[in-house]
């Protein structure tokens, strides 16, 4: 196993957070639409993830960040890199757009539905991100930072 630094470590830390409001959210979403509340709490835990995920990017893409840090030490996975922070947009766009269909989510019978399929297309895109990350990582440091996921 290679050396864990304390960019990896905090990114491990951000990462545990943001699966766990992906869970949430999954949680959230899965529980029947009938159930009192059901759009408030969707939109809570998406808010949550929307924390997390800032924080996540916040951390990463600091000038200080994890992604710095890969750069100086594996020039060669900078591709990887730049498809990490075009992920963060992409996610973070993705986010800010649920909400406001949550917002403006309709009463009818496909408003729930609708919302259900984008938030299963967002978590979906959120772990395939995360695996990218993991696979970065790895071969940045020899080191699995999903090792406590």
């Amino acid at each position: 196993m290679g050396k864990m630094t304390n960019r990896v470590e905090s990114a491990r830390d951000r990462r545990r957070v943001l699966k766990e409001a992906m869970r949430e959210l999954d949680a959230a979403a899965s529980t029947p639409t009938g159930v009192g509340g059901w759009l408030e709490q969707v939109s809570k835990t998406l808010d949550d993830l929307s924390e997390a995920l800032d924080r996540h990017v916040d951390m990463v893409e600091g000038e200080d960040g994890l992604l710095a840090e890969i750069a100086d030490i594996s020039p060669h996975l900078q591709s990887v890199i730049d498809q990490m922070r075009a992920d963060h947009k992409d996610l973070q766009g993705r986010v800010d757009s649920m909400k406001l269909a949550i917002k403006q989510a309709r009463s009818g019978p496909d408003g729930p539905a609708e919302i259900r399929r984008e938030i299963r297309e967002l978590l979906s895109s959120l772990a395939q991100h995360r695996e990218r990350g993991a696979d970065l990582v790895y071969d940045a440091y020899n080191v699995d930072i999903s090792a406590a996921d």
